[in-house]
C-alpha cells in the first residue's frame, strides 16, 4: 500500500460515516418491542449506509483473516445481538448540525444514490438468478464509501473535492487531482482497513463472482446517478437502455420495473430526509421511444445462434417454450463473454475491454459492458451509426480483426467519426467482430486506457483467440 493511500487511511479509516436520525430513533423504538425480532432490525439498518457500515465493521473486526467476510446485513444483526444494537444506536454519529449544510446536502446525495443502486443492483441480480442478491445489495449500497468518508471530512482538501463536484467537475476526476489516487483505489483501501469484502472483479473465482457483482453494481449506480438529473434526460434513458439489454429484457418493461422500485425506495425511505427520485416519475412519459421494428425476438437473435429451420409438418413449439429456451441460451452466452472480458484483461498490456452491441434495431452499435482497471471513462458513452464507411461497420461483414496504431490513424482516419474517435481517447487498441453463425451480434473492444502505449503482436494473438472461443463456444451451443 503506497504512503498516499496510508495517509488518507489515517484521515478517514479511523472515523464511522455517521448514520440518520429516523434510523436511530427506530432502532431504539424497536428495543423497547418485546416482539421485535431481527428481520425488523434488518430492514431498518440496510437503508442505512453508515449504519450498515458500522455492522460489517463491528461483525468483521472479530472474525479470523482466513475466513471470508460476511457481507449480507441480514446475517450480521443477529451474530451481532441486541446489545450491540443499543450500544451502536446511542453513540453512532448523526447527520446533523456537527456537519455543514453543504456537508449535510453531499451526505444525503451520497446516501440517496446508494440506497437506490441496491436496490436496483439487487433486482438486475435477481433476475440474473443470483443466489447472492442480498449480498449485491449490500455491496452496492457500500460501494460508494470513499466520497462518503470525505464528505464528513472536515479537512481543506476533502471541501476542495466537494466545491470541485458542485461546480460539475465528475467526483472520480476531482477526486484523482485532489488526493493523487482514484476513487476505486480510496474504495478499495478503505473495504481492506475495514475487513470488508473484495469486489476486484480480477480475483481469481471459478464462477466469476465478483465480475457479474461488479457488472450488477455499475449498471445500477449508473441508473441511480443519471436518474438524479431526471427521468427523461438522455443519459438516464440510455442507462436504463444498457441495463435491458443485459438483462436481455424489453426497454420498456425494465424501464416500468425501475420506476416501481424507486416508487418503493419512497414509500421505505420517507423517513430518513433523503432525496428520492420517484417524486419525479410523474412527468416522465409511458414509452421509451424506440424503432418500431424493434422485438424482444430480434433483440435475442443477435445474441444467439439462428434457429433451426422448420420443416412444413414440424408445430412450431408454444411461445413459452420459445422464451424459456431463449432465456436458457443467453445466460450461458452472458458467462462467455463475462468470462472472456475478464482474461483478455489479464493479458499483459491491456487494462481496458469492452464487449460493444448492436443495438435492438441494429442501426447503432453502443457499449453494453465495460471492464476497467482505472476510473470509469467515455468509452462507456460510446454509440456510433452502422453506415457503409465506419470501420466499426465494417468490421460486422464478417469475423474479422483490426489492430489500431497511431500511424494507421491517417489510413483509417476517413473512417472513424470524430465523435467516436473521442470516446474511443485511444490510438492504440485491438477490435474484432462476434458472430453467432453467420449473424453479427457486436465487437470487443480492448487497449491501455487513454493515451496508452504501444501493444505488441503477442497480445493482439491471444486477444483473437479469446474473441474467437466466444464464436467457437456458441456455435456448440446451437
Amino acid at each position: 500500500m503506497s504512503d498516499l493511500i496510508q495517509q488518507w487511511l489515517l484521515q478517514l479509516g479511523l472515523v464511522s460515516l455517521p448514520a440518520t436520525k429516523a434510523t436511530c430513533k427506530e432502532i431504539q423504538r424497536l428495543l423497547l418491542c418485546s416482539t421485535a425480532h431481527y428481520t425488523q432490525f434488518t430492514d431498518v439498518i440496510k437503508h442505512d449506509p453508515g449504519f450498515s457500515l458500522a455492522a460489517l465493521r463491528a461483525i468483521n473486526s472479530t472474525r479470523h483473516k482466513n475466513r471470508s467476510p460476511v457481507v449480507d446485513i441480514g446475517r450480521a444483526i443477529p451474530l451481532l445481538g441486541m446489545t450491540w444494537l443499543a450500544n451502536t444506536a446511542a453513540t453512532l454519529p448523526r447527520i446533523n448540525n456537527q456537519y455543514s449544510a453543504h456537508q449535510r446536502k453531499g451526505i444525503a446525495r451520497c446516501y440517496s444514490q446508494a440506497i437506490h443502486a441496491a436496490y436496483y443492483a439487487s433486482y438486475i441480480a435477481t433476475q440474473q438468478k443470483s443466489p447472492h442478491a442480498n449480498e449485491v445489495f449490500t455491496m452496492a449500497l457500500l460501494n460508494n464509501m470513499g466520497e462518503m468518508a470525505l464528505w464528513v471530512n472536515p479537512s481543506p482538501i476533502a471541501q476542495k473535492i466537494q466545491s470541485l463536484s458542485d461546480n460539475g467537475t465528475p467526483i472520480h476526476e476531482a477526486i484523482t487531482s485532489c488526493l493523487g489516487l482514484t476513487v476505486n483505489e480510496l474504495n478499495n483501501a478503505l473495504r481492506q482497513q475495514w475487513n470488508l469484502s473484495n469486489l476486484d472483479p480480477l480475483i481469481y473465482q471459478p464462477d466469476h463472482t465478483n465480475l457479474e457483482r461488479k457488472i450488477c453494481i455499475d449498471l445500477a449506480y449508473r441508473i441511480s446517478q443519471t436518474s438524479g438529473q431526471g427521468w427523461q434526460h438522455n443519459t438516464t434513458i440510455e442507462a436504463l437502455k444498457l441495463a435491458a439489454e443485459y438483462l436481455n429484457a424489453t426497454p420498456d418493461r425494465f424501464t416500468s420495473k425501475i420506476h416501481s422500485i424507486a416508487a418503493e425506495i419512497a414509500r421505505k425511505t420517507g423517513a430518513l430526509d433523503l432525496p428520492c427520485t420517484a417524486f419525479n416519475l410523474a412527468f416522465v412519459p409511458q414509452k421509451i421511444k424506440q424503432h418500431p421494428a424493434a422485438t424482444r425476438t430480434e433483440h435475442q437473435q443477435k445474441h444467439q445462434p439462428d434457429p433451426a429451420p422448420v420443416s412444413p409438418n414440424t408445430r412450431p413449439p408454444a411461445p413459452a417454450a420459445t422464451e424459456r429456451r431463449n432465456q436458457a441460451g443467453t445466460r450461458p452466452a452472458r458467462h462467455l463473454i463475462s468470462r472472456t472480458m475478464l482474461d483478455i484483461q489479464k493479458l499483459e498490456g491491456l487494462s481496458r475491454v469492452a464487449f460493444i452491441t448492436l443495438t435492438q434495431d441494429r442501426k447503432q452499435l453502443a457499449t453494453r459492458t465495460t471492464l476497467n482497471s482505472g476510473e470509469p471513462s467515455k468509452i462507456e458513452q460510446f454509440r456510433t451509426n452502422i453506415s457503409q464507411q465506419d470501420l466499426f461497420s465494417l468490421l460486422l461483414r464478417k469475423p474479422q480483426s483490426i489492430w489500431m496504431t497511431p500511424e494507421k490513424w491517417a489510413k483509417h482516419a476517413r473512417l472513424i467519426p470524430q465523435q467516436s474517435y473521442s470516446l474511443l481517447e485511444s490510438e492504440n487498441f485491438f477490435a474484432m467482430s462476434l458472430f453467432s453463425k453467420t449473424r453479427p451480434i457486436g465487437l470487443m473492444y480492448t487497449d491501455n486506457g487513454a493515451n496508452s502505449a504501444a501493444l505488441d503482436e503477442a497480445a493482439f494473438h491471444n486477444f483473437k483467440r479469446l474473441c474467437q472461443r466466444i464464436s467457437n463456444e456458441l456455435k456448440q451451443q446451437s
